[in-house]
């Protein structure tokens, strides 16, 4: 499963479910004295390659880390996230978002991306979102709470197998999960977060 850098207790459920978590950062990303403004990105010749090599039906999906937090909190730009969608549709492979820093990421995008100067967070995240089949997310970042996090998909299909795995790990959805008040602090939280 290909990502920019995989977050760490992401690629340990990557691993643990029998996959193979692959980083592929571009190359000005390891140069610490090299001052870049997005040096989160996809190296998205690595990518095109190592689908090519794996073949598509071997790669379950694609993954991209907003902010890269494994890289020092390295930011994405809005252009890569595009372009990394662009090759998932071209070879019909989902694209996901490890979006637990998805507004410190827009943030970024407002203020190092030409063109977006003047678009609200708000925007420039609904515009990230809007490139994806999907994305996880911790609330523990920028939903600004202590528990939580969900798993959001457009793909009424894979909601259901993500239910059906939800069963064997947790309990049916209707068992609970948060708290009323928790689930509200989240919510709360994300708002926060774009404003």
């Amino acid at each position: 499963m290909p990502n920019n850098t995989h977050f760490d207790t992401t690629r340990a459920n990557v691993e643990l479910s029998g996959a193979e978590a692959v980083d592929l950062l571009e190359p000005d990303a390891t140069v610490p004295a090299l001052i870049k403004d997005f040096k989160g990105n996809m190296d998205l010749a690595a990518l095109e390659a190592f689908i090519r090599q794996k073949g598509p039906a071997q790669i379950p999906l694609v993954m991209t880390t907003l902010t890269n937090n494994s890289n020092a909190g390295q930011p994405v730009a809005m252009g890569n996230i595009r372009k990394t969608s662009e090759t998932c549709r071209k070879y019909g492979i989902p694209f996901f978002l490890d979006a637990c820093r998805f507004a410190e990421n827009a943030y970024f995008i407002k203020t190092r991306e030409a063109g977006y100067r003047h678009e609200s967070i708000f925007n420039i995240a609904r515009e990230m979102f809007s490139y994806a089949d999907g994305c996880t997310m911790s609330g523990k970042k920028d939903g600004l709470v202590n528990i939580g996090g969900f798993l959001a998909v457009n793909d009424d299909r894979l909601a259901q197998l993500a239910r059906n795995i939800l069963v064997v790990t947790k309990g049916f959805p209707t068992y609970g999960g948060l708290a009323g008040h928790d689930l509200e602090a989240f919510a709360q939280g994300l708002e926060e977060a774009l404003g």
